[in-house]
C-alpha cells in the first residue's frame, strides 16, 4: 500500500448533494489509511489465520476451501465458512502446467479500480451479501434489514499471479500420475499455531538443541576435575554455544500464535550464537525472510544451524532411538551397521533401580523379529551383551546403563529391525524408559 493509493480526504460542507460515491470513497480512504499504517508497522501483517480444505476431493483435481479466514496483501479481510457460495478451484484443465512443476494455488481478490465498472464480473470486487436484520440497540425493537457487501472470493491456479488481482497463496499442488496432491508448502500466516508444520520443525530444532546440551553436560559431569580440566572446559563451551540463544528462541516459539517473523528473528539469533561451533565462525549471509514461502526461509536457517552443530561437536556415535510398541523396543538395524561398533544406553525409569534395569537386560531377547520365535524355544537370548560404563566419548550417565553388542551377530539381520524385548515382562512396564542404539560413525 502506497500513499498515493488513499484517496484525498473528503471536503465535506453544508448543503452537499450526496451519492453513495461520497460515502463509499470515505469508506475507501479510511480502510486504506488502516492498512497503510499497519504495512508501515508491521510490513508482514498478511496471511492466513484459518484454513480448511476438502478432504477426499484433491486426487480427482478438485480443490475446495471449507473454511479461511485470511487478511490479503492489501489488508482486505476475508472470511469463507462454506454457505452458498462455493470457493473452488478445477485443477484439470491446469494439468499441464502442474505436471511440469508444483504449481500454486492463490486465495484472489480483484484489485479496487475506480475505472473499472463494478458491474463487469470477472472484476468486481464486492458481491452482494445477507445479514442479520440489525434492531435498535437503544430499544431492541424495529429490525432493519442493511444491504451489505463482501469481497468478491475466488481460487485461481498460476504460476505468477495477475496484476489485476490481490493475491494470497494457500497451497502448492503437483501431479502424480493421474492424481493431483498437495506439497508440503507453508503458506504465509498470521500466527504459527501450535501443532503446526511449521511450529513441529522449530518444536524438533529446539528439542535437538537441548538433547545435545543434555549429553554433553551428563558427560562433563562424568569427567574427572582433576585430569580432564581442559575437556570440561571445551565442553562447557560448546553448551554455551548450544544454549545461549535458545531461551529467547522458545519464549517466542510457546507463545500464543507467534508471528512467523518473530520467530525467525530469534531463530537467527541461534544462528549467530552457534557459528562459533564451526570451521569458519562467522555467521552465515542468509536469504532474506520470505513471508510467502515459509517452509523454505526456516529450513534454510535450520539446516545452517545443524550443519555448525555437527562441524563443532564430532560425535563418534550416532544415535537411533527405539520404538516402543506392544512391549517391544524396535528400531531399523539398517545394513552399513553390521561392521560397525554398536552400543544399547537404556535409561531406568523412575522409581526403578538401577540394578532391576541390569536384571532385565540380561533376560532381555535381543535379535531380529523373525528369530525371535526360535531363540525362545531354544533358550537363547540372542545377541550377545556386555555392559560397560564407557566406550570412546560413550560415557553411561547416571540411571543409563550401556550395552555393548557383540559384532556381526548372527541374531542381527541388517536391513530389519532390531527387537528388544524381555518374555518375562511381555508389556514392558518394567522395561528401561528410554531405549537408544548408539552406531559408530563410519
Amino acid at each position: 500500500m502506497r500513499a498515493d493509493d488513499i484517496p484525498l480526504a473528503i471536503q465535506w460542507h453544508d448543503g452537499m448533494l450526496l451519492s453513495p460515491q461520497h460515502f463509499q470513497e470515505a469508506d475507501r480512504r479510511s480502510e486504506r489509511l488502516l492498512a497503510y499504517h499497519l504495512g508501515q508497522a508491521a510490513p508482514y501483517h498478511h496471511g492466513i489465520a484459518t484454513l480448511k480444505l476438502a478432504e477426499g476431493t484433491l486426487g480427482s483435481g478438485l480443490l475446495r476451501v471449507q473454511q479461511v479466514e485470511a487478511i490479503m496483501p492489501d489488508g482486505t479481510l476475508v472470511h469463507h465458512a462454506g454457505g452458498k457460495h462455493d470457493l473452488s478451484v478445477d485443477l484439470r484443465p491446469q494439468a499441464a502446467l502442474v505436471r511440469d512443476a508444483p504449481a500454486t494455488v492463490f486465495l484472489a481478490v480483484p484489485r479496487a479500480q475506480a475505472a473499472v465498472s463494478a458491474s463487469a464480473a470477472d472484476l468486481a470486487r464486492h458481491r452482494s451479501a445477507e445479514g442479520a436484520a440489525v434492531v435498535d440497540e437503544h430499544t431492541g425493537e424495529d429490525p432493519l434489514e442493511i444491504p451489505r457487501i463482501a469481497p468478491s472470493v475466488r481460487l485461481l491456479v498460476a504460476a505468477e499471479p495477475p496484476p489485476r488481482l490481490v493475491c494470497l497463496p494457500i497451497a502448492r499442488v503437483r501431479l502424480e500420475g493421474e492424481a493431483f496432491v498437495a506439497t508440503d508448502y507453508i503458506p504465509p500466516t498470521l500466527g504459527v499455531a501450535p501443532g503446526s508444520p511449521l511450529d513441529e520443525m522449530c518444536q524438533r530444532l529446539a528439542g535437538r538443541l537441548r538433547e545435545k546440551a543434555m549429553r554433553l553436560a551428563e558427560k562433563a559431569n562424568f569427567l574427572s576435575r582433576t585430569t580432564d580440566r581442559e575437556l570440561i572446559g571445551e565442553i562447557r563451551r560448546q553448551i554455551q554455544c548450544l544454549v545461549a540463544a535458545l531461551p529467547p528462541f522458545e519464549a517466542v516459539l510457546y507463545s500464543e500464535r507467534p508471528h512467523p517473523f518473530s520467530l525467525f528473528v530469534t531463530l537467527t539469533g541461534l544462528v549467530g550464537q552457534i557459528s562459533s561451533l564451526a570451521r569458519t565462525p562467522v555467521p552465515p549471509l542468509l536469504p532474506r525472510y520470505r513471508h510467502d514461502d515459509l517452509r523454505a526461509t526456516f529450513e534454510n536457517a535450520r539446516d545452517h544451524i545443524f550443519r555448525m552443530v555437527d562441524e563443532g561437536i564430532i560425535e563418534s556415535f550416532t544415535a537411533y532411538p527405539f520404538d516402543l510398541k506392544e512391549g517391544k523396543y524396535n528400531v531399523l538395524f539398517q545394513r552399513e551397521f553390521r561392521t560397525r561398533a554398536v552400543v544399547i544406553a537404556v535409561r531406568a525409569p523412575r522409581g526403578v533401580r538401577e540394578d532391576q534395569l541390569l536384571n532385565w537386560m540380561n533376560g532381555a531377547l535381543i535379535g531380529a523379529p523373525g528369530r525371535l520365535r526360535t531363540m525362545q524355544e531354544s533358550r537363547i537370548l540372542g545377541a550377545g551383551r556386555k555392559r560397560v560404563e564407557r566406550h570412546g566419548d560413550l560415557v553411561a550417565t547416571p540411571g543409563t546403563l550401556l550395552f555393548e553388542l557383540e559384532e556381526q551377530s548372527v541374531y542381527l539381520d541388517p536391513g530389519e529391525p532390531l527387537t528388544l524385548c524381555n518374555t518375562a515382562d511381555p508389556t514392558g512396564q518394567s522395561g528401561p524408559s528410554e531405549a537408544v542404539l548408539y552406531v559408530k560413525s563410519g
